[in-house]
């Protein structure tokens, strides 16, 4: 289907088609500037989508004046396309035409052509097709009739099999042809951009003029990378006997079987194009085989036999770029040389002379290589680890790691290879991150990682998809949200476990998911600069690699080894991190460095002979770098540019030598720069022209500066490019020199910037509104970048957020919105520290916040207070301080005109009525809030509260039927939101409970081993006990005695690690209960007593007493079950209860029949006990008073 534009693109024009793809002349309205956007047709060619995203990707990291500029590659559905720099212009040969040269016709690419199909003939007459721009108003159009002086269109047939043009009988003037000046430019401009793409390890493979376009600026830029291949990469994609290319312009050995492509293909199609722009023919002509046969056995004509005057320079450069034998071509710096470019040389109209360090040499580090390789080995074949990479900046950390990754890519081959595609070896998966210094995301250590991650995964079927998915993905998705991308199902409501246990259950799921990866192939996850990493990211590490750690899984770091200096780190975002910090952290077990030390004298000078060609200043000069490799970079750049500079006098430092370079640059650029240097991370580059004041073309050219000068990298895409200093080093050489009044200005331009941006994080704004000096502003920012990053289960970075909002305040002025602020701040930091369970500083920190919340009647912090403080003092058993602390939040809530939360102070109140076992009491205030969440919506809460209002509701009113309808609301309620929480509590407590008590045994145990299910599926073992209880009690009241003892047990021994305060009576008595040993049952009951007389009355009271009776009765121990009996209905709970008599009542009946006999009066009392617990559902509790009647 044709692309017909979107939300986001405009078209504007249809610039061109070839056999892949559609090119398009299209508006972007995200980035608000015109762009190409090449479109694939066949997306149901798995070699064709191949090539499509590796065009892209391979020139995703490589920048250079004259090879086109690249940003998006986008995946809609089925739809695959990207966007790029759109070139106006003309194709090479038109652009160094003269005014008296023809039309030029020539050929279109064909890909994977069968060269032993003879029946296949390519005519050389498609136009320029492949265009990627023209200028605006000219369409695409079918070739014009060809002038005599033109290249032929039609195939010629040379008698003898041979594909050599035949010669004129009189020689076209080369002034008639081209215009030698602009040939020779536009040529070196060319030989420049392939000197570099041949540096970054890629070949070309379809060079022609097409491909080739001049602006009206004239600067020639290489484009169409659609068959684009890496030099080391095997060649095993392609079919055999079929070849890559245009016909006319590929070299002999692209025909045969003569290994992997080399470069010198690339120059072989250079010497076409000069020789096509020399003689207005092709070297040879024919059909596809006559041509590629005769280039593999003849050399071509001379192209002064065409044209008269050809100069002798490139009549001999271009007959040697057409040799036949790859190994005797010129490569990148001969072509320059013979075209005047040689050594320094300038990039035309848009860069100074810059050293071209694309390739990254790389010299020794042959120790730390060969370490890098055993941690992986060992990482497959025994279980995985970590590896820190340690040493100062600039020391080359990055460029091991790069090796090593390198080694591993072409041991993998490559990631989107068809299904043909054979691999003998493992297939390591690499995910790479980095962490950036001013970076404010939570786990910002595992961004990056997760972005490839998602990647990865995506490219997978959904089956193989689903297997891999951890059944936890919802809670890692609040962690890291662009997981959300591979759920299939819609969103469903839920409510979430307590935040500690669902940051722990998330980070075990990405540790299932790792290793489920890491158990069909290695996983390497990579992440630079950890030095910069935060607490959450550390505990997620730790938690990754907790031995043991899964085989196949190895995480590679690199982090700086000297301390940062004080304004390095970032306001209140924690310290800066060492080695032996994350070595300490993870444990020597899992976890070695490699510390890397300078380059020795050898290796120094093995790097300076690799840096380029005209660098030769003496040995003294380079002495300064003392074996740093960054250092030698930059004095590599300064040798080149600047004349003179081996006799500079004095040591040199590097932030000068960074600081002089870019002081060099065109205004534009220098201006983009310093705010990515302010910026500090990376930034949107939308944001970072808005704030450089640039328009967007301008901002286009001066990234394309930055980059081709290495001062900046694309860190990330998504709707546009993510930019950030290249090094450290360059960031800290402008901030340390730039005035404080002009880097404030341009700190509150980019805030402004990233406001209207409107996905900015709330924390990268407050640090540039703080450094604006909008002091109030940077604290509302902070405080909602903690509220965000709490909810991502980020504590700690959410606790350093809330200090930050009380830093900035500090000097303000004191009014009601600064102390709210600062409440906000305390409270949320209270909040924390309640989560991680350090109660004593929140409840300080309370008591600091009441004061200054009093002083302004700031009813909505104290109504939050309060509440905090009632749950805090809730868990110690302080019932009293609780729910004062509850009325009060009830009170401030009712004034702040809160109804949520009044609604929550409520439900606390009903907690701790029930806890003391004031059933009645409790009852209300859970009806209440019950009846104020129905009133507004809160679902969340009701469900919460549903299940603890039928239990209350039993207790007081022995109304099993309202009761159990409670209970049975609240588990469907609760599995609708996903409020496992509230549905365990509902089954466990109420519906599991009332159907035991009704003799619904079955489903009852359903019930208990539901929730005990999901307990364990939460990790929340502190609700086990509870479903272990009531199954011992079923095992028991079903006569499998042994089995219910061995639950009991169970139960106690889950109870004391857990939650013995909650249920620990309860369990002692149901051990009681189900132990044939009496010594057993005497213990628990004596130390159930002893735990119950140290505490106030609450509902273990209620529980331990009533299966404490049945464990009496059932012993023959009539005299303690009677003081059991008088302590139930005796029950100091401040209130009597229906539940209570009952239950004492037929105690002291079934005490007096195991007595003696029955008397009339007895059995009597006896029947109307039993018809009432019939009558209120206790179908259970009847059966011994059947049995008692029945034994009479």
């Amino acid at each position: 289907m044709p692309f017909t534009g979107t939300s986001r693109f405009q078209i504007l024009d249809k610039l061109g088609e070839g056999g892949m793809g559609v090119v398009y002349d299209v508006y972007d309205r995200e980035r608000g500037m015109r762009v190409a956007l090449k479109y694939l047709r066949r997306v149901n060619d798995s070699m064709g989508l191949y090539r499509f995203k590796r065009e892209f990707r391979a020139l995703s990291n490589l920048s250079h004046p004259n090879i086109i500029t690249l940003y998006e590659l986008i995946s809609v559905g089925e739809e695959w396309y990207f966007t790029m720099e759109l070139i106006e212009g003309v194709d090479v040969l038109h652009y160094v035409r003269t005014e008296r040269s023809g039309e030029l016709e020539y050929g279109e690419t064909v890909t994977g052509a069968s060269l032993l199909d003879t029946a296949t003939q390519i005519e050389l007459n498609v136009g320029a097709s492949s265009a990627l721009s023209r200028p605006r108003g000219e369409r695409v159009r079918a070739p014009s009739p060809t002038p005599t002086s033109s290249l032929s269109t039609t195939t010629t047939r040379i008698t003898e099999g041979l594909a050599l043009p035949p010669i004129p009988a009189r020689r076209t003037p080369i002034s008639d042809i081209v215009s030698l000046d602009r040939m020779r430019d536009a040529l070196a401009q060319l030989a420049s951009a392939l000197d570099a793409l041949h540096a970054a390890d890629m070949i070309h493979r379809d060079l022609k003029p097409a491909n080739v376009r001049v602006t009206r600026e004239g600067r020639v830029v290489l484009m169409d990378f659609g068959v684009v291949v890496e030099m080391q990469q095997p060649h095993s994609l392609e079919r055999k006997g079929s070849a890559v290319g245009t016909p006319a312009f590929m070299a002999p050995e692209q025909s045969g079987d003569d290994g992997r492509p080399t470069a010198a293909v690339d120059w072989y199609a250079f010497g076409v194009l000069l020789y096509l722009a020399m003689t207005q023919r092709l070297p040879f002509e024919g059909t596809v085989m006559q041509v590629l046969d005769t280039k593999r056995s003849h050399d071509p004509l001379p192209p002064r036999v065409f044209t008269e005057g050809v100069p002798p320079d490139l009549e001999r450069l271009c007959m040697a770029l057409l040799d036949r034998d790859p190994a005797r071509r010129p490569g990148g710096a001969e072509v320059l040389d013979r075209l005047g470019r040689g050594g320094p040389r300038k990039v035309p109209s848009l860069v100074e002379p810059t050293l071209d360090l694309g390739g990254r040499p790389f010299v020794g580090r042959a120790r730390e290589l060969g370490e890098l390789r055993r941690s992986f080995d060992e990482a497959c074949e025994q279980g995985g680890g970590c590896v820190i990479v340690a040493g100062p900046s600039g020391i080359g950390k990055s460029s091991l790691v790069e090796r090593f990754l390198r080694e591993l890519r072409i041991r993998r081959m490559a990631d989107d290879a068809p299904a043909q595609t054979s691999r003998t070896t493992p297939v390591p998966l690499i995910l790479s991150g980095r962490c950036h210094e001013r970076e404010t995301l939570p786990f910002k250590a595992f961004d990056g990682v997760i972005d490839a991650l998602v990647g990865a995964l995506i490219q997978l079927s959904e089956e193989r998809r689903a297997e891999l998915l951890p059944e936890d993905l919802r809670l890692l998705e609040r962690m890291f949200p662009v997981l959300r991308r591979l759920s299939n199902s819609e969103a469903q409501r839920r409510a979430d476990p307590p935040p500690l246990e669902m940051r722990g259950r998330a980070f075990q799921a990405l540790r299932a998911l790792l290793a489920s990866l890491a158990a069909t192939r290695p996983v390497v996850v990579q992440i630079e600069d950890l030095q910069w990493a935060d607490e959450e990211s550390l505990k997620l590490m730790r938690a990754l690699l907790t031995p043991p750690v899964p085989v196949g899984l190895l995480v590679l770091t690199t982090i700086r080894s000297r301390p940062a200096s004080a304004e390095d780190q970032d306001e209140g975002m924690g310290r800066v991190l060492s080695a032996s910090d994350i070595e300490a952290e993870l444990g020597a077990e899992v976890c070695r460095s490699i510390a890397l030390p300078p380059l020795t004298a050898e290796e120094q000078r093995a790097l300076v002979s690799r840096l380029g060609r005209g660098v030769s200043p003496a040995a003294e000069f380079w002495d300064q770098a003392m074996g740093h490799p960054m250092l030698l970079v930059e004095l590599a750049r300064m040798a080149e540019e600047t004349p003179g500079v081996a006799e500079h006098g004095g040591a040199l430092r590097l932030e000068d030598i960074l600081h002089e370079r870019v002081q060099r640059m065109p205004a534009q650029a220098r201006a983009l720069l310093e705010a990515v240097a302010v910026a500090g991370t990376p930034t949107p580059l939308r944001v970072l022209g808005v704030a450089a004041e640039l328009s967007s073309s301008d901002t286009e050219r001066a990234v394309a500066l930055l980059r081709i000068g290495q001062f900046v990298h694309t860190y990330q895409s998504g709707l546009e490019p993510w930019i950030g200093a290249y090094h450290d080093k360059i960031r800290e050489a402008l901030v340390s020199r730039a005035e404080a009044e002009h880097t404030a200005a341009l700190h509150r331009r980019l805030a402004e910037a990233l406001e209207d941006w409107r996905q900015a994080p709330p924390g990268l704004l407050a640090r540039h509104w703080h450094a604006a000096g909008e002091v109030q502003r940077a604290a509302e920012c902070a405080l909602e970048a903690a509220r965000q990053a709490a909810h991502t289960l980020a504590f700690e970075r959410a606790s350093a957020f809330y200090r930050q909002v009380v830093e900035y305040l500090a000097d303000s002025a004191d009014g009601e919105a600064t102390s709210a602020l600062r409440c906000r701040a305390w409270l949320g930091l209270a909040e924390d520290l309640r989560v991680l369970d350090r109660t004593d500083e929140a409840l300080a920190l309370l008591e600091r916040v009441e004061s200054e919340a009093q002083n302004y009647e700031l009813t909505s912090e104290l109504a939050a207070l309060y509440y905090m403080r009632g749950n805090l003092l809730f868990p110690r058993g302080d019932l009293d301080g609780c729910m004062a602390a509850h009325a009060q939040a009830r009170v401030m809530a009712k004034r702040a005109g809160s109804p949520e939360r009044e609604a929550q102070a409520l439900s606390g109140l009903g907690d701790a009525y029930y806890i003391r076992g004031e059933m009645r009491a409790a009852h209300e205030y859970f009806d209440a809030c019950i009846a104020l969440c129905r009133a507004h919506g809160f679902v969340e809460i009701e469900v919460a509260n549903l299940a603890m209002r039928g239990i209350t509701r039993y207790y007081d009113q022995n109304d099993l039927s309202s009761a159990l309808r409670d209970g049975m609301d609240a588990v469907t309620a609760a599995a609708w939101i996903g409020h496992t929480r509230a549905e365990i509590v509902a089954r466990n407590g109420c519906v599991g409970w009332f159907l035991t008590e009704m003799g619904r045994f079955e489903e009852a145990t359903r019930e208990f081993e539901t929730a005990r299910a999901a307990a364990r599926r939460l990790g929340a073992r502190r609700f086990e006990p509870n479903s272990l209880n009531w199954l011992a009690k079923i095992a028991y009241l079903q006569g499998r005695r042994d089995e219910a003892a061995e639950l009991a047990q169970r139960s106690l021994a889950v109870c004391r690690e857990t939650s013995f305060a909650f249920v620990g009576p309860m369990a002692l008595a149901v051990v009681a209960l189900t132990s044939r040993d009496e010594q057993t049952r005497l213990e628990a009951l004596a130390e159930g007593e002893r735990i119950l007389a140290q505490g106030s009355a609450s509902h273990n009271y209620l529980y331990f007493y009533r299966d404490g009776i049945d464990a009496l009765l059932a012993a023959g121990d009539f005299e303690r079950a009677l003081r059991y009996a008088d302590a139930l209905e005796a029950y100091p709970g401040g209130e009597v209860m229906k539940w209570c008599r009952f239950f004492a009542q037929r105690a002291r009946l079934l005490c007096a029949a195991g007595q003696g006999e029955l008397s009339e009066e007895l059995r009597e009392e006896l029947s109307r006990l039993r018809t009432q617990a019939r009558v209120i559902g206790l179908f259970t509790a009847a059966r011994a008073l059947d049995e008692a009647l029945r034994d009479a």
